[in-house]
């Protein structure tokens, strides 16, 4: 029998899948035990604790938290829940949850759960348990508010909703203590300031109309929860749940302040944020405080009028965007965006068009994503598929997977391969097209080189899709790793969840590692650390520059065999720290940032190189020595991979006594549209001294005058 006052709630995680720690079981936890008098209530993420703890034991209500990355995982628990407690009352919440009639009656006739909480689950929780534990038990006819639950029939019975929680009476599970053992243990720590978003995208599992009110913690809680985390937390990281940072005004910029302040005393290095969708001057002020630790995100999905409109988007003008773009790079932040292929309407011709006018207005990152249909959101119903005509195959969802009791299982994601707008066929091209998009920007390793082409008036936007229609004959190395690119690329997909996890268990039968999923962060490793490979890569970029701007090959290839092979880092524990080398190039377009006029000006120049402290941090981390393997490729991408080429640039100029850095400003006083006009010192000539002369010497009195990073006179 079931033990009356014992409530467990579960959001678990596979042996190898995410360390963040369960915030959301923790709010329904701290909510439970101030509301219910009398109750015991257990927290589990490890599978193999709470199949244990079910054999000594059996709550009156188990919760599950249902996401991407665990539905088959819960499902799995839950079956054998209810094998060994067939009393317990098993309850199922969370984003994956869906919210329409048909897909509800589905997962509660063909699984193990007698409950659904299919929008915001605290206050549901509570209302179930209270239930239960009443002498008569769960009724079936009359469920509690915010629950639906399957009558004999086949039909759905829902407890009556009511109006958004009210976030004050949720306490903090930090400061209870609810989870310190995920803390301690090391596991990224979780902030959720505010809940809700006002806008409506059919692909997010935050476009329920249910949870568009947006509402706030006190900052006094937030700031006593940080502090409570940074005392005991190992992790580097912090994530906001936040939807929209800077949407809340003043208040979401004194809590930035707040973060950032914190970040200076050590803790956090790192943080996961989103900004609000349209920015405001109360966004711009949360960026910039964040600078240091995130990045300026201004996400698209789609750039199609007609895409945005079906799939209820909202987004910035394109002229916004680009003041936007500017405004970051004026004040050297990192700015990215994020597009997402697969769109109801969505065509390959018209997603890359798009992609290339960002690639143009000089955006730091572009994050190119194929659309999966997420349990909970509205394209993923089965109304959307039969009006869209999705053809979607499953591969496998990050490393989520594991054995347990004998049994493996596996958490498949649902891809869009084709619809009424795109083939299978574009889809392999997009995909293709969004590996070298990923190495060009996503991981910024030609990022900057794009942004300079396209200053100098050439086609640097071109550059993507012309290495992704490259056919790389020429180049035997990149060619037989783009073969295993698109051979793997096509055999991650799967016809049905059941053949993907077949394929996984063959792999798990006779000990071998299942491959690798993110495709993208693992080949850019591999084109990058290969020194014949990036070999291969500048050629074809030369190519390019040959073909639309011969006149600047020449700067470009001192660029890319000069300074840009340099700056990449090969994360080996034996890498040197500081690397300096000296060459021709144009200088200024090094530090576009902060001095731009002068896009021609060649001179000697030193650059010193340094290890980003981000990629010292994780050589340090790194137990191995040798080359890296796919888990480790993945992991690096997934953590420093952000900053490129990981080695941070310092311009330097020679002086008499050596080396030192650049005074821009006096530069900036010095050199006018690459040229400084002179009266010479004798007082008897006037000309020019510019790049292109080298030195010019005084037709009177054989001065001579050179133009370096300063005007420099030489006495006859």
């Amino acid at each position: 029998m079931p033990t009356k006052g014992l409530v467990w709630l579960a959001e678990l995680r596979h042996e190898h899948g995410n360390r963040v720690v369960p915030l959301a079981i923790g709010l329904l936890a701290a909510k439970l035990l101030r509301r219910v008098p009398d109750l015991t209530v257990r927290l589990f993420t490890d599978p193999e604790e709470l199949l244990a703890a079910l054999q000594e034991e059996s709550p009156a209500v188990l919760g599950f938290s249902l996401r991407l990355w665990n539905e088959r995982l819960s499902r799995f628990c839950a079956e054998r829940a209810k094998q060994m407690s067939p009393k317990t009352v098993v309850a199922a919440g969370g984003p994956s949850v869906p919210k329409t009639d048909p897909e509800m009656v589905a997962l509660l006739k063909g699984g193990p759960y007698d409950v659904l909480v299919p929008h915001e689950g605290e206050e549901a929780i509570c209302r179930l348990v209270e239930q239960v534990l009443r002498p008569d038990g769960l009724d079936r006819l009359r469920p509690p508010g915010g629950c639906v639950v399957l009558t004999g029939a086949g039909g759905l019975i829902k407890g009556g909703y009511f109006d958004p929680v009210v976030l004050p009476d949720i306490p903090s599970p930090y400061l209870m203590g609810l989870l310190d053992h995920w803390l301690e243990a090391g596991w990224t720590p979780v902030v959720q300031s505010s809940r809700g978003c006002p806008y409506g995208c059919l692909f997010c599992v935050s476009g329920d109309e249910h949870w568009g009110k947006v509402r706030a913690f006190s900052l006094a809680r937030v700031s006593a929860e940080l502090d409570y985390i940074a005392s005991r937390t190992s992790s580097e990281y912090l994530i906001l749940t936040d939807e929209n940072l800077g949407i809340l005004k003043e208040r979401d910029v004194d809590m930035a302040e707040r973060i950032a302040t914190m970040s200076r005393q050590g803790w956090p290095r790192r943080l996961y944020f989103y900004s609000a969708k349209i920015v405001t001057p109360h966004v711009l002020q949360v960026v910039e405080t964040l600078a240091p630790l995130g990045e300026f995100g201004m996400s698209f999905q789609s750039l199609d009028p007609a895409v945005v409109n079906r799939i209820h988007r909202t987004n910035l003008r394109p002229e916004q965007f680009q003041e936007y773009v500017g405004w970051a790079r004026h004040r050297g932040l990192l700015s990215s965006t994020e597009m997402i292929f697969g769109f109801p309407g969505e065509t390959r011709e018209g997603y890359e068009a798009g992609i290339e006018w960002l690639l143009s207005t000089g955006v730091d990152r572009i994050y190119s994503y194929n659309l999966k249909l997420l349990g909970g959101t509205a394209l993923a119903t089965e109304e959307s598929r039969q009006r869209y005509r999705y053809r979607t195959k499953w591969r496998l969802s990050g490393q989520n997977y594991g054995v347990y009791g004998g049994e493996v299982v596996v958490e498949p994601e649902e891809v869009v391969v084709g619809s009424e707008s795109f083939s299978y066929e574009d889809y392999q091209a997009v995909r293709r097209y969004g590996f070298w998009l990923e190495l060009a920007s996503g991981r910024g390793y030609l990022g900057e080189l794009i942004h300079w082409l396209v200053g100098l008036g050439l086609p640097g936007e071109h550059l993507v899709r012309f290495l992704a229609e490259e056919d790389w004959r020429e180049s035997p190395h990149l060619y037989a790793l783009m073969w295993q690119y698109d051979d793997r690329a096509s055999g991650e997909l799967f016809d049905s969840p059941e053949e993907l996890r077949r394929y996984v268990a063959t792999f798990v039968k006779f000990g071998y590692s299942v491959p690798e999923a993110k495709l993208n962060y693992i080949f850019c490793g591999r084109v990058i650390l290969d020194p014949l490979a990036r070999a291969e890569l500048v050629a074809a970029i030369l190519e390019f520059v040959d073909i639309f701007g011969a006149p600047y090959f020449d700067m470009v290839e001192r660029y890319l065999w000069g300074i840009w092979q340099d700056q990449i880092v090969g994360f080996d524990r034996s890498e040197a720290v500081v690397w300096e080398v000296g060459t021709t190039v144009p200088v200024a377009l090094l530090d576009e940032r902060r001095y731009g006029e002068a896009t021609q000006l060649n001179q000697r120049i030193k650059v010193r190189l340094t290890l980003h402290p981000d990629a010292e941090r994780w050589l340090a981390k790194r137990q191995a020595m040798g080359p890296l393997s796919e888990q480790e490729m993945e992991n690096l991408y997934m953590e420093v991979g952000r900053f490129g080429l990981m080695r941070r640039r310092e311009i330097v100029e020679e002086q008499d006594d050596g080396w030192r850095k650049v005074d821009w400003d006096k530069v900036k006083e010095d050199w006018r549209d690459c040229s400084v006009g002179i009266s010479c010192e004798c007082g008897n000539s006037a000309f020019a001294v510019d790049d292109q002369c080298g030195e010019s010497r005084c037709d009177h009195c054989g001065r001579v005058y050179r133009l370096v990073t300063r005007l420099e006179v030489k006495d006859p």
